[in-house]
């Protein structure tokens, strides 16, 4: 033991001795061991780290994810294109590879670069692009598990559907600001391994978008538009995320009313709000809803939820509307009386804030905690004796 901690402070006091004499200890690591560290760092340090020595300039090349930028300018892209042949023409795997070029880029190039990484055992690929994608690209993605597009044009609706058909274990699929080019009247995703669905911000005003995913567990749809909605296996969904103000918003609800977990953002409780004679679809089975804001049409929500159990207030309870106006005392949701057992809500509330949660304290008789944040306006004793019906609730601060 004592020639073991002796053996360590020779070798600690020598390498404080090369510091001093600014020798690059890091350098002078085995590859493997460097490109574990730099596999630890954001993708614009890798970048920078070429610049450090000659040894350092190709090192990035052999990291498990690979980042890949082409810049606008024609030349330089060029330049780039050259290398980038050059690395993949050297690997074998990926663990995740990212790739983002635009319209001024060589398409030519790009689908040789995805045709080769489909051939490198790939997990996760993110590919942002203006590059036209047409059908004759046939891509294959044996070992793809998370896939990332975004920016990216379609010209025709079956190039979307064969893409993913392509992916044989893929769990994970994000589609970000994607158009089509041709004129389509359905956006059908399907799949027997995925499991996420995330849809944002893309252009598909005229298009019925029909999901066909047996083990769909996750959905996020945000600023879409679609014509209509269709979900063909909704049994399996547990947690659905709605970010959407179009005429179609209760539509989009029913497709996800079988969710176990729901999220909606203040577009769309903003877009509920201001809907007249509302109809809202039933929540059977949702357990946890989260609201991002507006509380206006909250009543009319927990009187469609009879088995919810967790009400989230992560950005507090924001409203246009500058009273609150409680219902009667027999009107409260039957979820607030015999089900709600969890609140969470974040600090610093106004005055009608804590009217509203004053009446959900009120009416909640099986209620076993309340969570809020620090509130510097409202110390823990006023929280403490603030009136709740349930006498085994207890109050913590996070």
């Amino acid at each position: 033991m004592g020639k073991h901690s002796e053996a360590v402070n020779n070798s600690a006091h020598k390498t404080m001795e090369k510091q001093k004499k600014g020798i690059d200890i890091i350098s002078q690591l085995p590859d493997e061991l460097l490109i574990k560290i730099l596999s630890l760092l954001p993708a614009a340090d890798v970048t920078r780290s070429r610049i450090l020595s000659n040894r350092w300039k190709h090192l990035w090349a052999f990291l498990p994810n690979l980042h890949i930028v082409i810049p606008h300018s024609k030349g330089r892209a060029n330049k780039l294109n050259d290398s980038v042949d050059q690395i993949l023409a050297l690997r074998l795997t990926f663990q995740k590879f990212l790739l983002q070029c635009s319209h001024g880029n060589d398409a030519n190039h790009v689908k040789n670069w995805l045709r080769i990484v489909t051939q490198c055992k790939v997990e996760e690929f993110e590919f942002r692009s203006a590059v036209l994608l047409k059908p004759e690209v046939e891509i294959l993605f044996p070992c793809l598990k998370k896939m990332n597009l975004q920016c990216m044009e379609f010209v025709d609706e079956n190039l979307l559907m064969d893409l993913i058909s392509r992916c044989p274990v893929l769990e994970e699929l994000c589609l970000d600001k994607l158009r089509l080019t041709c004129k389509s009247h359905m956006v059908k995703i399907s799949s027997l391994s995925m499991r996420r669905l995330t849809i944002k911000e893309s252009d598909f005003k005229n298009q019925e978008l029909v999901i066909d995913i047996p083990k769909l567990e996750y959905l996020h749809l945000k600023s879409c538009y679609f014509r209509s909605y269709t979900l063909v296996n909704p049994a399996s969904l547990v947690e659905a995320k709605i970010s959407d103000s179009s005429n179609y918003l209760i539509q989009l609800l029913r497709f996800v009313s079988s969710t176990k977990i729901m999220t909606l953002t203040r577009k769309s409780l903003l877009a509920l709000g201001g809907i007249q004679n509302i109809n809202l679809p039933m929540f059977p089975n949702l357990v946890k809803l989260e609201i991002v804001g507006e509380w206006n049409p909250l009543l009319n929500l927990l009187n469609n939820m009879p088995n919810l159990e967790c009400l989230s207030f992560p950005n507090g309870l924001l409203s246009y509307i500058s009273e609150w106006n409680p219902p009667n005392e027999d009107q409260a949701p039957p979820c607030v009386r015999f089900k709600l057992k969890e609140i969470f809500i974040v600090p610093n509330l106004t005055l009608q804030e804590r009217a509203v949660l004053s009446y959900l304290l009120k009416h909640a008789n099986i209620l076993e905690k309340l969570t809020v944040g620090e509130d510097y306006s409202f110390n823990h004793e006023q929280w403490f004796n603030m009136q709740c019906i349930s006498k085994s609730c207890r109050i913590e601060f996070v």
